[in-house]
């Protein structure tokens, strides 16, 4: 099977291709004339005097087994302030009586039953007397109403080109990345403030340093080197990572790129997606919900479930049966079909997909469920 397979292109089809010096120069740009604001420098945000002890562990966050050498992490904190968008009062309230051992075991899993990840992290909290802090936006925040909104123009349109629906991915990528800096900056803000007070009351106020235990998303690695721009001998900044070769799916990975490249402040030097990482991103969008997080049960933790993914979506991209080619056959195939919605992957598709899968060698255990 060819890339021409698909049939022959429409003269608005011809209007959506992209040559690569185009496509460099929207992905770089902005879509659509969307532009993204220079950040703010973060180091310094608030009125902290940097007493602190910063230690991000990043995680995961999606069962317990994610959550290794977190009990050892809180043993060493003064404040536990854990990543929870939309919180309320009452949520923290519920973590600190967690934390001074007022609610039990049988509480916190029936309380939380469908998050694996939460149970476990409520667990190693119990009775710990650790000051629990959220510093993330809390539920009337206008960017929690932002969040939604972009997460509701996410959905997949089967029925446009691929080149257009790259278009599309290049500004939702780019409209998220700007989201994600506003949400961190407000984060880092927050948690100076905080230390802040803390340093007037006893016994950070005779000197002794605020031990910070920051538990976040891997996605959330910009406010750690915000924060190591800023260290002192007076203000440390510790990190732990999940084990594994890769941590990012690639939709997470061209995030990153976007929020990192729009960083003038940022050290690292990274450079905005090309079109291979986005033809990986649509692979991965196309085989997530049959692969992941179905096979993830097969992996000690999501770190090493999200590294056996992202080399599938990668080699199955470089196959015959490319990102392109796929979106292209299900697009022909759905002309003059009234029987599938516009965000619904026909079923000789996934079909083509398992077969493809199969020939690439992919283990029967992660396939024979779809």
């Amino acid at each position: 099977m060819t890339e021409n397979s698909s049939g022959p292109e429409s003269a608005e089809d011809k209007k959506q291709k992209l040559s690569r010096r185009e496509f460099l120069k929207l992905s770089a740009l902005g879509a659509l004339g969307l532009a993204l604001p220079e950040m703010p420098k973060l180091a310094g945000l608030g009125n902290s005097s940097g007493r602190e002890n910063i230690n991000y562990f990043y995680v995961w966050h999606t069962k317990e087994s994610d959550l290794e050498g977190f009990d050892e992490a809180l043993k060493k904190c003064d404040v536990f302030s854990p990543e929870w968008i939309e919180w309320t009062s009452d949520d923290e309230d519920y973590l600190n009586k967690v934390s001074k051992g007022f609610i039990s075991y049988p509480q916190i899993e029936s309380d939380y039953s469908n998050n694996g990840f939460l149970v476990g992290m409520l667990k190693n909290l119990w009775n710990t007397r650790r000051r629990v802090k959220i510093f993330d936006i809390p539920k009337e925040h206008p960017l929690v109403e932002e969040f939604y909104r972009i997460q509701n123009e996410k959905v997949v349109d089967y029925t446009k080109s691929f080149d257009s629906h790259l278009l599309g991915l290049i500004s939702n990528f780019q409209e998220e990345a700007t989201w994600m800096r506003a949400r961190e900056d407000f984060i880092l803000k927050e948690k100076s403030n905080y230390v802040a007070e803390l340093e007037q009351k006893e016994p950070f106020k005779s000197g002794q340093k605020v031990n910070l235990l920051m538990v976040y998303g891997i996605a959330h690695t910009r406010m750690l080197h915000s924060e190591k721009n800023s260290q002192s001998e007076a203000r440390t900044v510790d990190f732990r990572f999940p084990e594994a070769k890769s941590h990012y799916l690639h939709s997470l990975e061209a995030l990153r790129r976007y929020y990192f490249a729009q960083d003038s402040n940022s050290l690292l030097k990274v450079s905005y997606p090309d079109k291979e990482l986005l033809s990986n991103v649509v692979m991965e969008s196309l085989l997530i919900n049959w692969l992941y997080p179905p096979n993830a049960h097969f992996f000690k933790n999501t770190a090493l479930a999200v590294e056996w993914f992202r080399g599938v979506v990668t080699t199955a991209n470089k196959s015959k049966l490319n990102a392109k080619v796929l979106w292209e056959v299900q697009r022909k195939m759905r002309m003059g079909r009234n029987d599938l919605k516009d965000s619904e992957l026909p079923s000789e598709v996934v079909k083509m997909m398992v077969d493809n899968l199969r020939e690439l060698g992919v283990d029967e255990k992660y396939i024979s469920g779809i």
